[in-house]
């Protein structure tokens, strides 16, 4: 099986990523757990909410509050969130937590999940990504429960809020509240509509891209540079001779992509399949060794 992914191409990756997480979120949603007691529920009404959940349509065929336990709705705020984020730079976030290094494969298929034309910072980028969305959805879910403890039990309170959180800001429009109501008891509730409102707009707004790439010194991975006379190139030097790269402490990322380039020329074929190329050079300063 991984053999097979291996061969594929970014793009096919990234659709049999999402395909995969439809199907199993489906699957768990039906299982006995997250269905609750006295509930039937078919499995294509199963797809089509996991579907709408990863696809972040907002399209539902059962109520979310009405059908779902508590195991059911968090597996729902994770679709959610995986189709908000996407599979890919959630898998790669994983694997970063796991410790593991991300391989030119993999940066590939970032590269083209994020739309970007460089994989030049990507892995940066990526964790901006996360820690920005962790802020927002944080704050939603805070101010939300302010809200929400008026007319439900302190803890029913905080899981309503933090799912709203995460499915206001990912712009899903599934909500666990039952009955089919959505948010319209809150319709004149003017603080929470702004916090909704604001978790939408930011979810998807070009301020948060703008503020990422400032607090990555002012591009963002594969866009053009927009501040002029600032080289973005790095320089990495070693003053010790006779080392090897097991020897070498830090500067991981470039050992890596150095690895990488010489694998490359050893064997150019294995790479060209997955659509990578050759960068245009390399520069190695400091003695050999």
């Amino acid at each position: 099986m991984f053999e097979f992914i291996k061969k594929q191409s970014p793009v096919r990756v990234i659709a049999l990523g999402f395909a995969l997480v439809i199907l199993l979120g489906s699957v768990l949603l039906i299982m006995p757990f997250s269905v609750q007691e006295g509930v039937d529920v078919a499995y294509i009404d199963t797809l089509y909410t996991s579907t709408s959940a990863v696809c972040v349509t907002g399209l539902i065929a059962t109520d979310a509050g009405d059908t779902f336990t508590f195991v059911g709705q968090l597996i729902l705020a994770a679709l959610i969130q995986v189709g908000g984020l996407g599979v890919t730079s959630v898998g790669a976030g994983i694997i970063l937590a796991m410790g593991r290094k991300i391989n030119l494969k993999e940066r590939s298929v970032l590269q083209e999940a994020l739309n970007l034309d460089s994989a030049q910072g990507i892995l940066r980028f990526l964790k901006s990504i996360f820690l920005m969305t962790l802020c927002f959805e944080g704050a939603g879910a805070a101010l939300s429960f302010l809200v929400f403890v008026q007319d439900y039990p302190p803890l029913r309170a905080l899981w309503i809020s933090i799912f709203h959180s995460v499915a206001a800001f990912n712009n899903s429009g599934f909500d666990i509240l039952g009955n089919y109501q959505n948010l319209i008891p809150y319709r004149d509730n003017v603080p929470l509509n702004l916090i909704t409102c604001g978790l939408i707009i930011f979810g998807g707004s070009a301020l948060l891209w703008r503020y990422m790439m400032k607090k990555m010194g002012g591009n963002m991975p594969g866009m053009p540079s927009m501040s002029f006379g600032k080289s973005g190139a790095k320089l990495y030097a070693e003053t010790e001779t006779g080392v090897t790269f097991a020897d070498v402490a830090g500067e991981d990322e470039a050992k890596e992509a150095l690895k990488e380039i010489v694998d490359f020329l050893h064997d150019p074929g294995k790479y060209a399949d997955i659509g990578a190329r050759l960068p245009k050079g390399a520069l190695l300063v400091g003695p050999p060794g």
